[in-house]
Parts: C-alpha cells; sequence; structure tokens
C-alpha cells in the first residue's frame, strides 16, 4: 500500500526562518535528534539548504541548492529565490514541503511580484495541498502590513478548508522569550495558538569554530520536541484541491491594499495636523486663563476702634495729695496700701469728666519674699500712675493681604493643561514630520504598484476602487484650512500617479 502524501505551502517573510525549518526537518527525519549527534566532532548533521556555518554539510542530492540561494554569508538579504519540494518519508506518511521565496524581499517590491509568479507556477504542478505554515520570527514583536494583506487575501481565494489547516511556525525563540503575542496571530493571521510552534533554531546560527554550550544542546532538544508537536498536528490535516487557485488574484489585491495603505497615511497626516491645530488653540486659551489668574492675592479691610490714651496735666487734687510712703513688710497692710491707692486713682480720672479704664494692679506674687521688693520700684510704679491719663475712641481700618485659593487652583489647572498640551503638539509635529517624509517617499514605489496592476488588468480603475478614501481625505482637508494648499498639492500628486501620469 503506497504511502499517503502529506503535501504543505510553507509561507512567511523574508528572513522569517523557512530554509532553516527544512534543515531541522531534514536532520529530524534522517535520525539526527540527540544533542552528541550535532555538536561532537564527528557531527552527523546534513543540510538540503545551505546556511552560513554549515556550508560544507549540504548533502549531494541537494547540492543543486546553492543555485536557488543568494549569498548565504549574509543574513541581511533573503536567500531563497525559488520554489522547491522537499519530501520526508516515513513508514506510513510522505510530507512535501514546499518552500517559498520569502514575501516582502528585500531585494525590492518587484521580487515580490516575481516570487508570487513563482508560487503560482509551483502550485500549478500539484493537485492538492494539506495545509499552510506560516513561519514567523518570534524574536520581534510585529509582522509586516504587506504580508498580513496577503494572507488576508490568500484567505479569500483558497477558502476555509486549506487556511483552517494554517499552523504557525515561530522561530528564533521558545515558548518563554518569544516577543510577538501568539494571541495576535489568530487576531491577524487567523492562526489559532493551538496550532503555533516553537523553534529556538540556534543550532544552525552557531559559529562551529566556538565552545558548545549547555543552552545550545537544550535548544537543539527543544526544537526536537517542537518537531513532534508539529508533525502530530500536520498529520490531521485533509487534502484540499488546488484547481482554482490563481495568484494574479492576490497579486492584485496586495497591490491594491498597499495604495490604500499610501492613502491612508495621508489621511493620518490631516488628522495631525488638525491636532496641532487645535492644541495650539487650547494653549492660547490656557495662556489666557492663567494671564486671567495672574494675581494671586486678595485685599480686606477691617474696621475697628481703638482706644487711644491722651495724657492730660494733673488737677489740684491730684497736685495735693501726699507722696505715697513706701510700703511695709506686713502683706495685710500692703494690699490695704494698694486698695487706698486704687480709689485715690479712681477719683482723679473721674474728675476729668471722661470715662476710662482703671489702672492696673502692680504686679503680685505668691512668693513670701515679695515684700523685700525694692521701695523705689513701688514709688515709681505709682507715681506714674499719678498722671491725668483719659481714654478716647478711634476708628481704624486694617488691610490684610490673604492668598485666593481659587485664583492659585484656577492657574495651577491652566499650567498644567498647557503644559500637556505643549508636550502633545510636540509629538504631533513629529508625526506630522514622519508622515510627511513617509509619503513623499512612497510615491515612486506607489507608481511602482500601479504600473504592475496595469500589466495584470489595464482595465483596473484605481480612482473608482479607492474613491471613497479620497472623499474622505477632501473632506477633511476643509477642517484645516490653514494647511489646505500643502494638502491639496499631496492630494494631486496621488490622483495623477493613480491616473498614470
Amino acid at each position: 500500500m503506497p504511502n499517503e502524501k502529506k503535501r504543505f505551502i510553507l509561507l512567511g517573510e523574508a528572513g522569517a526562518g523557512k530554509s532553516t525549518l527544512i534543515n531541522v526537518l531534514y536532520n529530524f527525519f534522517n535520525g539526527t535528534i540527540n544533542p552528541t549527534d550535532v555538536f561532537s566532532a564527528a557531527t552527523q548533521v546534513k543540510l538540503a539548504i545551505p546556511c552560513k556555518y554549515w556550508d560544507d554539510r549540504v548533502v549531494e542530492t541537494f547540492a543543486d541548492q546553492k543555485l536557488n540561494e543568494r549569498n548565504i554569508h549574509d543574513v541581511t538579504i533573503s536567500q531563497t529565490m525559488k520554489c522547491h519540494s522537499y519530501s520526508f518519508e516515513t513508514p506510513n506518511i510522505t510530507y512535501e514541503i514546499i518552500d517559498t521565496p520569502g514575501f516582502n524581499d528585500t531585494a525590492g517590491i518587484e521580487f515580490d511580484g516575481n516570487n508570487l509568479n513563482c508560487i503560482e507556477e509551483e502550485l500549478r504542478t500539484v493537485q492538492h495541498l494539506n495545509g499552510i505554515i506560516v513561519v514567523i520570527n518570534g524574536s520581534i514583536d510585529r509582522v509586516s502590513t504587506a504580508f498580513k494583506n496577503f494572507l488576508y487575501l490568500l484567505r479569500q481565494i483558497w477558502g476555509t478548508t486549506l487556511c483552517n489547516a494554517c499552523v504557525g511556525v515561530l522561530t528564533n525563540c521558545d515558548s518563554s522569550s518569544v516577543n510577538i503575542n501568539p494571541r495576535l496571530l489568530y487576531s491577524e493571521l487567523q492562526i489559532n495558538p493551538e496550532k503555533t510552534f516553537y523553534f529556538q533554531n540556534t543550532v544552525f546560527r552557531w559559529n562551529r569554530q566556538r565552545k558548545v554550550t549547555k543552552q545550545l544542546q537544550e535548544d537543539f532538544e527543544d526544537a526536537v520536541e517542537s518537531v513532534k508537536m508539529l508533525l502530530s498536528a500536520l498529520r490531521k490535516c485533509p487534502p484540499v484541491p488546488t484547481e482554482s487557485f490563481l495568484v494574479s488574484p492576490i497579486k492584485l489585491g496586495v497591490i491594491q491594499k498597499c495604495i490604500e495603505s499610501s492613502i491612508l497615511y495621508l489621511l493620518e497626516l490631516v488628522t495631525a495636523l488638525i491636532g496641532i491645530e487645535l492644541t495650539e488653540e487650547g494653549i492660547s486659551a490656557s495662556k489666557s486663563e492663567m494671564s486671567r489668574n495672574a494675581n494671586r492675592d486678595v485685599y480686606h479691610h477691617i474696621h475697628a476702634v481703638a482706644w487711644q490714651a491722651l495724657v492730660v496735666a494733673p488737677t489740684k487734687k491730684s497736685k495735693d495729695k501726699k507722696e505715697l510712703k513706701p510700703i511695709h513688710s506686713n502683706r495685710v497692710q500692703d494690699s490695704q496700701h494698694m486698695a487706698c491707692n486704687n480709689r485715690k486713682t479712681k477719683e482723679s480720672h473721674s474728675d476729668t469728666g471722661h470715662s476710662s479704664p482703671p489702672p492696673p494692679l502692680p504686679p503680685s506674687s505668691e512668693h513670701a519674699d515679695c515684700t523685700a521688693r525694692s521701695n523705689d520700684t513701688y514709688n515709681r510704679y505709682y507715681n506714674e500712675y499719678d498722671r491725668h491719663v483719659v481714654y478716647r475712641p478711634k476708628n481704624v481700618t486694617v488691610e490684610l493681604i490673604v492668598p485666593d485659593g481659587e485664583s492659585i487652583a484656577r492657574h495651577n489647572n491652566a499650567n498644567q493643561e498647557c503644559t500637556n498640551l505643549i508636550a502633545k503638539r510636540s509629538r504631533l509635529r513629529d508625526q506630522k514630520q514622519e508622515l510627511h517624509d513617509l509619503i513623499l517617499s512612497t510615491y515612486e514605489t506607489l507608481r511602482q504598484q500601479v504600473s504592475e496592476i496595469r500589466k495584470i488588468n489595464k482595465d483596473y480603475d484605481l480612482l473608482e476602487k479607492n474613491s471613497e478614501l479620497l472623499r474622505q481625505f477632501k473632506v477633511k482637508t476643509t477642517a484645516s484650512p490653514d494647511n489646505q494648499a500643502a494638502l491639496k498639492n499631496f492630494y494631486l500628486n496621488i490622483i495623477d500617479i493613480l491616473e498614470g501620469k
């Protein structure tokens, strides 16, 4: 009974690690599954596709594959240039993996078109596919917009059955070091997290002149386990006919998506310009509010009555008073003498005809040595109050300056708002400049894309296909009158390119 054939196409961006995955599978099916088989002096590693540090290990069967690869010593460029099928046999199943050139090719947009044609030619030679293996570099945190658009359009043409048999392989990482969120793969690429596998393929990036580390050995063991889980998932994929597959609609759709992205840059630019204008208005309003609340003090006037002491000449009766005698040591006599003196003082004040508060008593003390106070001090105190003192009321206005809490709060809030708006304006200006440069740089790419579309379908109406986005752009420009001239220039340039001028 012949083996069942399971056929899968390998898709991914340039440099994602598709060829490395082929080499991992090739060694697995040829029994190289132990670290000692890899890292010993007599290594058992064999390659189907050449790579930088293992160029001498390519098996003779695949020697012609060197012609399909670019400079393997330069890891900054895409390697695979043509599609190639690799078969791996087991007692019951033969796995056929179709390696394809990387999408979003580093050599330029024209190579993406050639790569799509290459995929179309390869798939015309087969009757069915069992699924798609999407290879993504898990050490980075994103997938390019162009590749996402490609997979989206692929789903529109290949149908649900084939695309549901899509598995994801995240290279250059394991489950603990992956940078891209596997759940994003489902939301953006419709790849189920349960069908996502990790390959820490450091062994084929390892310089064999360097020391073997424990981490390298563990990474290889993990890769072997990942292969086992991947094959278990691939065995469950049923065949899907490819007779209806055509690349031209995909290519057309991909280019259209790129054109839409260019127009969306214009819309983002308008949004940034409007945002700058609004923030400048807000900054002006905040500064006005700060100016209105610059005076943070409040003046209060308090009206009061003050008693003013007036000293007048003593009366005749006051002059005839006998000089006060020194106090005796007897405390009772001292108290009587003080009371007598108080009565004399009251009489002196009442003679003036003005009411006035009585003079204070001399300081008292609870200590026994109070009687030893100096006679001179005692006489000086009472002689001072023998003078005639009159108290008269006087209206007084007191001015108080206190902080105005409400003004301070309004000023501080306006100042904080102004600071935030200035920072926002700075970010928007940076975004505006970035978008401005991006739009200018995409003009030439846009011309190439339009030219490519014309080759596929000369009757393709780009203005009609993008009419809604262009209308949105035109409407939005009215919201930014200060920048209408510059925006109109961008708009007319895009129109000219879409019309092929």
